[in-house]
């Protein structure tokens, strides 16, 4: 019965359209999609009739829009209504919606546990990391001190050296000079006697 009414309603929709595109235009939309073309083909007295058979599939129309609508609220629930049978049913019982809370809460404690640990040991790494940096900031304190030790050193003994050879060299520039002096002769003064 369903189908036959469907078949039906689909052919008055088919057929209205058409109806309503072969009927004269008054300079509106249906010029556009060839109003009017039905007195082109059939002569002038079919404006009455076309008239008639808009009418009665507008009439078929709105007959077998009102049957279905009866049909679809007679035989079955509505879509809504169907959708929350369908979600019901879906819906696990609250037993099995505890123990999945129970799940959700464990899970929340280990993963605060993990967070905690996982703090714990940032803040123990970076303790030390600050222990290294401050075993390193002393190794150069340290390794700076001994360095301007050894460079102050260095320094001492390089002026003691070269001291020691002023010292040294001393005598020895004396003696070169004096025999220098002895070794070349002293030309007398013109007009000196000897």
């Amino acid at each position: 019965m369903a189908i036959v009414l469907i078949v039906f309603h689909v052919v008055a929709c088919i057929m209205l359209i058409t109806m309503i595109l072969f009927q004269a235009g008054r300079g509106g939309v249906a010029d556009v999609f060839g109003g009017g073309a039905g007195q082109q083909f059939f002569g002038t007295q079919t404006a009455d009739l076309l008239m008639k058979l808009t009418t009665g599939f507008a009439v078929t129309f709105i007959l077998t829009s009102a049957g279905l609508t009866f049909l679809s609220a007679r035989g079955s629930k509505s879509l809504m209504e169907r959708a929350v049978q369908a979600s019901a049913t879906a819906i696990p019982a609250v037993p099995e919606a505890a123990a999945t809370d129970a799940s959700v809460d464990k899970t929340l404690a280990e993963l605060a546990e993990t967070t905690e640990e996982a703090t714990a040991a940032a803040a123990a790494t970076m303790e030390t990391v600050d222990s290294a940096a401050g075993e390193v900031q002393q190794l150069v304190v340290e390794s700076t001190e001994a360095a301007e030790a050894q460079a102050t050193a260095a320094q001492q003994a390089l002026e003691t050296a070269v001291f020691e050879t002023q010292d040294a060299a001393a005598p020895v520039a004396a003696q070169a000079e004096a025999a220098v002096q002895e070794s070349v002769p002293v030309k007398p003064e013109a007009g000196a006697t000897p």
